[in-house]
């Protein structure tokens, strides 16, 4: 890796910012451990990616990555990665909302994160076209199988509540048949992001929807916790990223 690439870390937990100093060894570093800092150093620092953990007090990280995007000061938008303890949708879409380029939920292991700036520095090199062109895949890749995933766990709910023979019924077929050929494409898609040389770094999701619907029971899903206050969020997220 090469140390003219310079990535900027924010986070307001500084053995977060050490462990994270270690993981990306060989890279020119900043460090800051407000948003507010963030967004005073950038200017002069002018990182390449931005590794931005999303609860901090006072200013945010999403707050921070809205008004980092806007600032002229900077002379190339840099890609922002945005970290969280909160493993739930919402939090991701917010982070893509405020303006980050990928999000990677805590704890964090060193290979994850390497390849995630590498793949971040890679498509700062592109030209638009070809950043145009690698950004779709990787949302079709992401995105598109996790939304069609959810559709098919709804297909397998409406399933068992469908009178055998009715129209109801027919119509649960007819989006089953549709979940296989969008599965199936979106395979084609994924095969071809990594035959045309780029690496795909994305999380997909484990069990294909066209399974889902084949397997024609119930898919096990994590039940998740209720919303944490304010200040447990803060706790959770001042953990570790390893």
């Amino acid at each position: 890796m090469g140390t003219d690439k310079r990535i900027m870390v924010v986070d307001d937990n500084r053995g977060n910012l050490r462990n994270l100093e270690k993981m990306l060894q060989g890279y020119a570093i900043a460090i800051a451990e407000s948003g507010d800092e963030a967004l005073r150093s950038a200017p002069e620092f002018q990182p390449d990616v931005v590794i931005l953990d999303a609860i901090m007090p006072g200013m945010d990280g999403y707050e921070t990555c809205l008004r980092m995007r806007r600032m002229r000061e900077l002379r190339l938008s840099p890609r922002i990665i945005m970290l969280s303890a909160r493993n739930v949708p919402e939090e991701s879409a917010r982070a893509y909302e405020a303006g980050a380029d990928d999000f990677l939920t805590k704890p964090i292991d060193t290979e994850t994160l390497l390849a995630r700036v590498e793949a971040q520095i890679r498509l700062s090199s592109l030209s638009p076209l070809e950043a145009s062109r690698d950004e779709l895949m990787t949302t079709l890749a992401r995105d598109g199988r996790a939304a069609l995933t959810t559709v098919a766990k709804a297909v397998v709910t409406l399933r068992r509540l469908a009178a055998p023979g009715s129209t109801g019924a027919d119509a649960i077929q007819s989006i089953e048949y549709s979940v296989e050929e969008l599965d199936s494409l979106l395979e084609q898609i994924e095969m071809l992001f990594d035959t045309v040389g780029g690496r795909r770094e994305v999380a997909v999701v484990s069990t294909p929807a066209a399974r889902l619907v084949a397997e024609r029971k119930p898919v096990a899903v994590k039940a998740t916790a209720p919303a944490a206050t304010a200040e447990a969020e803060h706790a959770a997220d001042a953990c570790s990223v390893r």
